[in-house]
């Protein structure tokens, strides 16, 4: 079960590390999801944030409130949307799915997912992976105390950092190129390329996933 305490108390860390660009993540809607099986997890790399309140930008607050008012949100929470629903549907198909996002944004799944970044302070609209890398091995005590503290099923490690995926997997890799799945204590943890990624459609992307899940399970 997910801990809101813990959670509050590394936001509070997060904020002393980064007093004046902290990114707060995690669980976008706590209520909703208690209530969701499974628990889906996406790590993704930064915020493209420029403009703070009181020295913090709160992610998760915002993806609650108006998904919408992200910039570009299609291409990125979009996708998020349609393979998490994807997901909770036990979908098998893209037809089956029908990943309308007027009926995403209706049914708020954002609402059902947690959400972290690698990077805990805001960063820009095109990430540098060297950046990214130093940033998990920076902070990485809170980026796994945030994984304990949601307690996912099932993690997508959408952010090219390798290190998380090895650092977490406890049994064996299953390559579903280029996608690749574990085990770890919680569930599966699924190596994954970045939501805004250009190389494949998002059909292709939901088809990656689901085999990876249909692959280690």
């Amino acid at each position: 079960m997910a801990d809101y305490d813990k959670l509050i108390e590394l936001d509070g860390k997060i904020k002393e590390r980064y007093p004046n660009n902290a990114v707060l993540d995690g669980i976008v809607n706590y209520d909703v999801f208690l209530k969701t099986e499974p628990k889906i997890l996406w790590v993704l790399k930064e915020a493209n944030i420029s403009t703070y309140k009181n020295g913090c930008f709160e992610l998760n607050a915002s993806l609650d409130e108006d998904i919408a008012g992200h910039t570009n949100w299609k291409q990125t929470w979009g996708l998020v949307m349609e393979v998490s629903d994807a997901i909770l549907h036990k979908a098998q198909n893209w037809e089956e799915e029908v990943p309308l996002l007027e009926r995403l944004l209706k049914e708020e799944t954002i609402k059902k997912i947690a959400v972290i970044n690698i990077k805990k302070s805001g960063g820009g609209s095109v990430s540098d992976q060297k950046v990214i890398n130093n940033a998990y091995e920076k902070d990485k005590d809170i980026i796994m105390a945030q994984i304990d503290a949601i307690a996912p099923d099932i993690i997508i490690n959408a952010n090219h950092v390798d290190a998380l995926f090895n650092d977490i997997k406890t049994g064996e890799i299953k390559l579903v190129k280029p996608f690749s799945v574990a085990k770890f204590k919680n569930g599966i943890i699924i190596n994954a390329f970045h939501p805004n990624q250009r190389d494949f459609s998002h059909e292709k992307y939901f088809e990656l996933v689901r085999d990876c899940i249909k692959g280690i399970t």
